[in-house]
């Protein structure tokens, strides 16, 4: 993407005005005035305007939307222009760019659309429709704007059961039940399948010299697509009014006011100039004061039912902290996504059937509990998915099915391990495994690591003894680290396996199996530095310190 910058002065901003819904009076609390601030206006040409909502500073955004679509929302080409007043239809053109932008990564069933097209008209359209934008209220209520989202992608064409819109602020009468905040924005940006229109508004209020002042009221609003984040003061955003870098004049700044629980939104005082209709309103010699208040954010998007959504600890059998409600049964798939900002544990606090669990977020899910996860498929195999990060399974962990370890990312399996008799379980990736519980598998039990490293911290054989060694392990293309004494069934180093003593002092296993040669019951003891098992032709004892003597 080429990136113009210019630096603007964000008191002259005038974007959010007279734009969007009109919404009732209500009494707020004042705030001090904020600014001048200087901030960045980024572009990257024709059709691809940005700009943010920030405080003070500059910096690279952490998060970023690439190839975000920038609708405009008084289009000329083609006809039919979008009803008058355009301006009305800020709401859908926002809520479209985030549809096409879905529709680009990867969630093909919504439609697509490009500026200036009929499919464009047809999409904003069809939002507005669902979400109830009109001349009534001079454009979209906060509320409906969400309800519209969630119905629209729920379509059974769409994606029925998986969809969701979610919303901070939703102002409706005054009330504000759930504040905006940068870092509710900044996580639901994070989220691969979620973007976010967000909802700025116009306040006034006024007074004549002998009277105090009156209460605030609100008189209209505009609605952003949100493509960028950066902490801890910026949201980046493609604003509908304008359909290239080059119109956009100022930079529009939304200022947070003052730690107070009664003035949950981010807000400047700035001057604008109130329409003709306002001021005819207006007894002679009124003062008008302006604010412009980022008010409401709605995240909406596709998720995959069974998906952790609590930012926080929580319980498993709680169905609130999941998309879709909790995830159990054969076959059934729960997701740890990208939802976190800090580290969280998910208790097991009933037994679980899952077929499939993927891991796919840089701060670590620990899932812990005395019940037990057990994986079961109808058919093939279970999988457990570690796409990036570290994690930790400490709940008992049961294998009824053959399963694919499928890490790269690295997990711990802290829990007690166990498998049904002839289970297959398959690692590959280049991540870590590490088996660090109380390990208890059935008769003819195999552990494959077919790529990355696996730790093994506890004895296979659960109890030390050679009568209850009922795990086989074949290492291919990969490193087997023994961390303590073991006692298997079969060990077989195929090419390019390695397999290392990093603490053990024996490892006692009935069958040791060199390219394809069964050299029979084998009890291995390390040399002083290490003890390599290599599938080139049988034993090789890295002999590191005898080597350098001779030397």
């Amino acid at each position: 993407m080429r990136v113009t910058r210019g630096v603007f002065s964000a008191i002259a901003a005038v974007m959010l005005v007279f734009a969007g819904q009109a919404g009732p009076a209500s009494a707020v609390p004042q705030t001090g005035t904020v600014g001048p601030f200087d901030v960045t206006f980024y572009g990257n040409g024709d059709s691809d305007g940005i700009g943010l909502l920030a405080g003070p500073g500059f910096a690279v955004p952490l998060l970023f939307k690439q190839d975000a679509p920038d609708f405009y929302q008084s289009r000329k080409e083609p006809d039919p222009p979008f009803p008058y007043p355009s301006e009305n239809y800020c709401g859908p053109v926002a809520a479209a760019d985030g549809i096409v932008w879905l529709h680009d990564h990867g969630f093909d069933r919504l439609p697509y659309a490009s500026p200036g097209t009929q499919a464009e008209y047809d999409l904003v359209m069809d939002l507005a429709a669902e979400m109830g934008t009109d001349q009534t209220v001079l454009g979209t209520l906060a509320v409906d704007a969400r309800d519209g989202l969630a119905a629209y992608l729920d379509r059974p064409e769409h994606y029925p059961g998986q969809s969701y819109a979610e919303g901070r602020g939703l102002s409706l009468d005054g009330a504000y039940p759930d504040p905006v905040d940068w870092d509710w924005t900044g996580l639901m940006l994070s989220y691969k399948d979620t973007c976010i229109i967000t909802l700025g508004g116009l306040w006034f209020r006024w007074s004549l010299p002998e009277n105090p002042w009156f209460d605030w009221q609100r008189l209209g609003g505009h609605y952003l697509f949100v493509v960028g984040y950066d902490l801890p003061t910026m949201v980046y955003y493609h604003d509908p009014a304008t359909d290239t870098a080059e119109e956009l004049e100022d930079a529009a700044l939304l200022w947070q006011g003052d730690v107070d629980p009664s003035r949950p939104f981010y807000t400047v005082d700035i001057p604008v100039e109130l329409p003709d209709w306002v001021g005819d309103l207006l007894p002679p010699g009124a003062q008008v004061q302006t604010e412009l208040r980022w008010e409401d954010a709605i995240a909406y998007g596709v998720a995959e039912p069974g998906t952790w959504e609590r930012d926080a600890d929580g319980a498993w059998t709680h169905d609130a902290n999941w998309f879709g409600g909790a995830p159990g049964g054969v076959d059934a798939c729960a997701h740890f996504l990208e939802r976190l900002t800090q580290p969280v544990q998910v208790t097991v606090d009933a037994p679980v059937t899952l077929g499939r669990m993927t891991f796919d977020c840089s701060q670590p899910y620990t899932l812990a509990g005395a019940e037990t996860i057990r994986m079961e498929v109808s058919a093939g195999q279970a999988v457990i998915e570690v796409v990036c990060g570290g994690h930790e399974i400490a709940a008992p962990l049961d294998f009824a099915s053959d399963a694919a370890l499928l890490l790269t990312g690295d997990i711990e399996l802290s829990g007690d391990l166990s498998s049904a008799p002839g289970v297959v379980i398959e690692k590959s990736g280049d991540g870590t495994l590490v088996l660090s519980g109380l390990q208890s598998y059935g008769p003819g039990t195999l552990l494959e690591i077919l790529g990355g490293i696996v730790l093994m911290n506890t004895d296979a054989s659960g109890t030390g003894l050679m009568a209850d060694a009922d795990l086989s392990i074949l290492v291919a293309d990969a490193e087997l680290d023994f961390a303590c004494d073991q006692h298997l069934d079969t060990l077989t180093i195929d090419e390019g396996g390695l397999a290392r003593f990093t603490g053990a002092n024996v490892v006692v296993v009935k069958h040791l199996v060199m390219n394809g040669i069964d050299l029979g019951g084998v009890t291995l003891t390390p040399e002083p530095a290490t003890l390599a098992l290599l599938a080139t032709g049988g034993l090789c004892l890295a002999l590191t310190r005898k080597r350098s003597q001779a030397a």
